[in-house]
């Protein structure tokens, strides 16, 4: 897989982070990315990334000391595109990877959403192979994405009784699949109720749910 992101900044003598991302149509998502170094390597970089295929716009903070912070709207990456609409939770971005063939962490609750997934990579040409599989540690926080979707579920009153507002309308406005966002309220309210219960002493069987991390190697 080649990270043209990686490219640019080891060109120009810098260190890239992809800080945040996020969809908002179908084809296009954003990224925030951390660019630190020195100021004439930082320049480089923005103007570089600017003419990268793909990039639709890219909004920069300007120099600010020794880092600067662009917002990136750009088609959706291969990757990312193929992990839309699969019930996959991105947990770790292989674009902040610096190798050829990068380990992507991801978190599923099936098997077959992670076969959906590989399958996907190899019809855009990435061949992907299970590099390691382990259960979820129970004590860790919410992702970006979980604590992104249940705020706004529950600020337009999803939880509310009656409901505010639909699954299916919903899923419109976070733009996922009602399955899928299904899924992820499910798994949202999974992990705050064992918490609770762990806090009060309540006994909870811990379901064999998964992180299957990958490599892609194309």
């Amino acid at each position: 897989m080649i990270n043209h992101f990686k490219q640019v900044a080891n060109e120009s003598g810098v260190r890239l982070t992809v800080a945040d991302c996020r969809d908002f149509n179908l084809r296009g998502m954003s990224m925030l990315l951390q660019l630190e170094g020195d100021r004439r390597g930082m320049q480089t970089a923005v103007k570089s990334l600017r003419r990268l295929k793909g990039v639709r716009h890219l909004y920069d903070t300007g120099v600010n000391g020794s880092k600067i912070l662009c917002l990136t709207v750009l088609d959706r990456p291969n990757l990312c595109d193929a992990s839309l609409g699969t019930g996959v939770v991105c947990m770790q971005c292989p674009y902040n990877e610096s190798e050829v063939n990068p380990t992507w962490q991801v978190l599923v609750s099936r098997p077959d959403d992670v076969r959906e997934l590989i399958a996907r990579l190899q019809r855009r040409g990435i061949s992907a192979n299970i590099k390691s599989i382990s259960q979820v540690n129970q004590e860790e926080l919410l992702t970006g994405r979980q604590k992104e979707i249940l705020a706004m579920a529950i600020s337009l009153g999803y939880f509310d009784f009656p409901r505010k507002i639909s699954l299916t309308e919903l899923s419109k406005k976070v733009v996922i699949k009602p399955s899928t966002l299904s899924e992820v309220l499910r798994n949202a309210e999974r992990k705050i109720l064992e918490n609770a219960a762990r806090t009060i002493k309540l006994p909870v069987s811990v379901s064999d749910k998964g992180n299957q991390p990958f490599t892609p190697e194309n």
